[in-house]
């Protein structure tokens, strides 16, 4: 009572297109090319479902979330070691692992939340994991 909450809504602008990129040719299949996993994405998933969970929520309707949270964990922990092996040759490396390493802290808060079936924890740690995921993503010349 006397609380009100709303759908977290994503919205993202692109940059527009640059005048150096051709325009034509879509692309074929990229038959044998490996699978682009992109963790902000991922997590802005997590957090978009964990927000449409009721406050008391049984266990159960956590188990999925859990499984894909530890999922994303798992890519971004791989792209930290990706940046770490730059880091002795290139210094704006060290601030993305960085960046990326708090990232990686508020997931596994999140996981653990998840574990619990607590709602409002787990979102406050995903709002934060996409936030410094972002972050990092600009730091890497994504969208700004």
């Amino acid at each position: 009572p006397g609380i009100g909450k709303s759908q977290v809504v994503m919205i993202e602008v692109p940059e527009p297109p640059r005048e150096d990129e051709g325009g034509g040719g879509g692309g074929g299949g990229g038959g044998g090319q490996a699978q682009v996993v992109n963790p902000l994405e991922m997590q802005k998933f997590i957090l978009q479902d964990t927000s449409k969970l009721l406050a008391k929520s049984g266990p159960a309707q956590f188990t999925d979330l859990k499984k894909d949270q530890a999922e994303a964990n798992h890519y971004t922990q791989l792209l930290i070691d990706q940046v770490q092996t730059q880091t002795e040759t290139n210094p704006r490396a060290r601030g993305l692992a960085a960046q990326l390493e708090l990232a990686l802290s508020t997931m596994q808060l999140s996981e653990r939340q998840l574990t619990k079936a607590k709602r409002d924890p787990s979102v406050l740690a995903q709002e934060f994991a996409v936030a410094t995921l972002t972050k990092a993503a600009q730091m890497m010349g994504g969208p700004t």
